[in-house]
């Protein structure tokens, strides 16, 4: 069972290893297809993948007819340079590819196009750089080099590990060469946040205030309580007379037992009020006419950018 195993591992990893050149050949042959019907945006699409499955500079070489083709003189042009400069040492270049750079290059003139030199600073960004023309396909990245560009103003981005990606925009005049130098920069780092010192905080000034004791509201409530209640004496004699002239005037003994219930009651009520009172009033006089005090009360203030505080002190 182990064997069988260890067999079809094997199988699958020498499967696997055949499976870039042999989807790159059929990418090939669809991208030659493609050519024979006039899909040159489809040619194009199959040469770029087949390259990314097996590289080799000859699938430059047709993204660069595909081009021409389409007229683009500026891509055409670049990727026959890529083309000429990924060969190997033993392989050829088609052999069209003479009359296909004589092509390229009648066209660039007859459309105005300029070639643009493009350079990276600083000399470490320049080396890992990658850069990506408005003009192009977003996957058509170059280096910093010489390429064609038509007339117009066209947008560079550039982009290099370990440095923040710049852009920046250069217009391309009519047959005249331009030169354009991108600056780079590492990432911004952020600062430290800054050292506040702190100071010590100085002691509050205190201030003494004298603070007179002029009795508590103890007094003042006792005394309105005892009005209140001399008060409801009073009502309570009033009905205790009446009954009473009532009690005097009564015929029969059914109408004395009621008037003398009555003024039992409201006659208690007038002793209750009264004596209240008097005792109420009294306890307040005392709590307010008893000997004043007076006491020390340390005042003091402090403020912040957050408000102020202000402390009272004192001793009981």
């Amino acid at each position: 069972m182990r064997a069988l195993a260890l067999v079809c591992v094997l199988a699958w990893l020498a499967g696997d290893s055949h499976a870039g050149p042999e989807e790159a050949a059929r990418l090939r042959a669809d991208g030659e297809a493609f050519a024979r019907q006039h899909r040159y945006q489809d040619a194009i699409r199959a040469f770029k993948q087949a390259s990314g499955e097996e590289p080799r500079a000859t699938d430059d070489c047709f993204v660069a007819l595909a081009y021409r083709r389409l007229e683009r003189w500026a891509q055409a042009e670049m990727f026959l340079s890529r083309c000429r400069a990924r060969l190997q040492p033993g392989e050829a270049e088609p052999t069209w590819t003479t009359t296909l750079a004589t092509e390229i290059a009648d066209g660039l003139t007859r459309t105005g196009h300029s070639r643009v030199v493009i350079g990276v600073e600083p000399a470490e960004a320049a080396t890992a750089a990658r850069i990506t023309v408005s003009a192009f396909a977003p996957d058509e990245q170059v280096a910093p080099g010489a390429i064609f560009l038509p007339p117009g103003k066209h947008l560079l981005e550039v982009s290099a590990a370990g440095f923040t990606t710049a852009s920046q925009t250069v217009e391309v005049a009519d047959g005249r060469e331009t030169a354009v130098v991108v600056k780079m920069s590492p990432p911004e780092q952020s600062a430290p946040p800054p050292v506040v010192e702190k100071r010590p905080e100085p002691a509050p000034r205190r201030q003494p205030m004298t603070v007179v004791d002029r009795g508590s509201g103890l007094g003042w409530f006792c005394l309105g309580v005892g009005a209140a209640a001399f008060a409801a004496g009073g009502v309570f004699n009033y009905l205790a007379l009446h009954n009473q002239d009532l009690l005097a005037g009564a015929t029969t003994d059914q109408q004395y037992e009621k008037h003398e219930t009555r003024f039992d009651a409201q006659r208690i009520g007038t002793y209750v009020g009264y004596g209240v009172g008097a005792a109420a009033v009294g306890t307040g006089l005392y709590l307010l006419l008893k000997p004043q005090r007076t006491r020390t009360v340390w005042v003091s203030a402090e403020a912040d950018d957050t408000g102020a505080t202000l402390l009272l002190e004192w001793t009981r």
